[in-house]
């Protein structure tokens, strides 16, 4: 009886451990596939306010993240950005092809700015 219980015992012990192992190789893989997150501040210097679409491609989601906002005079705008994504000041064109489901990425126009690791970052609007 005592030999069966050791070996039951031991087997369990054995069991526990892999899965201890097994959940901290998971819980790893998690913490890497966790994108960068900032804030980035986009700055109206200008004495006049202005209406923008910005278009945003982060690296992580498939698609677009489109939002307009109007900016007061030294007004700002922030977003939470994942490190590399790609900014878009959209004019009217650029606005209709995105509708159209194509992206700006594969087109020959260039991003605003691309999104760096720095925590907080800041662009003056043109």
């Amino acid at each position: 009886m005592i030999p069966l219980l050791k070996k039951s015992l031991f087997l369990t012990c054995i069991a526990i451990i892999m899965l201890a192992i097994a959940n901290n190789a998971v819980g790893q893989n998690k913490q890497q596939a966790t994108p960068t997150i900032v804030e980035v501040k986009f700055v109206n210097s200008s004495l006049l306010p202005k209406k923008i679409t910005f278009i945003t491609y982060q690296p992580s989601q498939q698609g677009n993240g489109t939002t307009g906002a109007l900016i007061l005079p030294k007004g700002n705008k922030k977003f939470q950005l994942e490190v590399g994504t790609k900014v878009f000041l959209a004019n009217k064109a650029q606005v209709d092809v995105v509708m159209s489901g194509a992206s700006l990425v594969n087109q020959k126009d260039k991003p605003f700015c691309t999104v760096g690791k720095e925590p907080k970052q800041s662009f003056i609007l043109p």
